[in-house]
């Protein structure tokens, strides 16, 4: 059971006010006029802004790599977010959504048919001398922090479209009226196995934080519809997506139930987790080639709460997966530069995992377009979707609440 299969509960909020929606309205409009900022980072705080916790800076705990093929997670979280039990292995669940006036593109970064790399075998092994250098760190909690965005897409009687890259049957794009971006937030703390918890426990914040026409073109075409404040989910016609941030909720500690990697005590030999990953495919929720299992689970204990030493291990792993390759200067949503990693697949996104060459820290997560997609006028290189490892590490003391 992977770190996702965890992050569940239920986000009910009353709409937005009179208020609420008449500034939302203003702000949408100042920004679908503003020049010359870089979508990425509307919104976003920079490294010097950010506040100081004392985690590892920009450290993606547990949280589930989504390659193109990976994809296929998002629509998981986003269902889970409308049902209203939380399931045997209740936790934290969130739809992301988030103010993103202009487009999505990220600034400084080539169309994504101009990314042809180099193989990436020999950066992954020096990633794997610094991750096995790194510092361990103790704690009752191992907390993390992270942002994602997201694109939506608007179809008729304000209701949204399945995406051509979510996972489920062919996406019927009839009706398509414009495209949303979105944004969010998670704080979550998990607590290793203990007496009473043999599955371990966790809690957390989350937080939706608005959601925006994705440019001034689709800015232009949500005026035409009205100018809604909020849209039916296409995964659950009870959950509404709403344009005005929401509460900050609190969940937890709860239980865990399943069985889930102890990550303390994975393997430290590159063939042997090697070994463990395809041999526990199916417990760990991955399917696809062995090289995309590999690739998926690699960056999976890569983000997780692993000991330096397996850290170093998944990189090597990588390393011994053809295919996988590097370009170096590539910036991450927070307009942070780092070097982008990819498996090539087939379909409409193609999976990068940008990671700080100083320090072997995966800074993010993103999904951008491969192919256009001309009903919804997506162009190459289009960001599709994001998440931002913000910060992580062990502590005493858990940072929800």
């Amino acid at each position: 059971m992977n770190d996702l299969s965890m992050i569940r509960v239920l986000l009910d909020e009353a709409p937005p006010s009179a208020e609420v929606i008449a500034e939302g309205r203003r702000r949408i409009a100042a920004c679908a006029t503003e020049p010359g900022r870089p979508a990425a980072l509307r919104g976003v705080a920079s490294p010097a802004t950010r506040p100081t916790t004392g985690f590892r800076s920009a450290r993606g705990g547990g949280f589930r790599h989504r390659s193109a093929r990976g994809f296929r997670h998002r629509t998981a979280r986003r269902v889970a977010v409308g049902t209203a039990a939380a399931g045997a292995a209740a936790a934290l669940a969130f739809v992301t959504l988030v103010p993103h006036g202009t487009s999505a593109a990220r600034p400084g970064h080539r169309q994504a048919d101009e990314l042809p790399g180099v193989p990436a075998r020999g950066f992954l092994l020096t990633m794997a001398v610094k991750a096995a250098a790194a510092s361990p760190s103790t704690g009752r909690w191992y907390c993390q922090e992270m942002e994602e965005g997201g694109r939506e897409l608007v179809g008729a009687d304000d209701t949204t479209l399945q995406a051509p890259w979510d996972q489920g049957p062919p996406a019927s794009l009839a009706g398509y009226q414009y495209a949303l971006f979105s944004k969010g937030m998670t704080q979550s703390c998990f607590e290793p196995p203990t007496k009473g918890a043999p599955y371990g426990t966790v809690e957390g914040v989350t937080q939706r934080l608005g959601a925006q026409p994705a440019s001034p073109a689709d800015a232009a075409a949500w005026r035409r519809a009205g100018s809604p404040m909020s849209w039916i989910a296409w995964f659950d016609r009870t959950v509404r997506i709403t344009m005005a941030p929401g509460r900050r909720y609190l969940a937890g500690p709860r239980n865990l139930t399943g069985a889930r990697p102890n990550y303390a005590t994975l393997p430290t030999s590159p063939a042997r987790l090697r070994a463990y990953i395809l041999a526990h495919e199916a417990e760990l929720g991955n399917a696809g080639t062995q090289s995309e299992v590999l690739y998926d689970d690699a960056f999976t204990f890569m983000n997780a709460q692993s000991p330096p030493a397996v850290r170093a291990a998944a990189y090597r792993v990588l390393a011994s997966v053809p295919g996988i390759r590097m370009e170096p200067n590539v910036q991450d949503p927070a307009g942070q530069s780092g070097t982008a990693l990819w498996l090539r697949q087939t379909g409409p996104a193609l999976g990068l995992t940008i990671v700080d060459p100083a320090t072997s820290t995966p800074l993010c997560v993103e999904d951008v377009a491969q192919q256009r997609i001309p009903a919804i006028h997506v162009a190459l290189g289009t960001v599709l979707d994001y998440t931002l490892f913000v910060s992580s590490g062990w502590t005493n003391t858990p940072r929800s609440g």
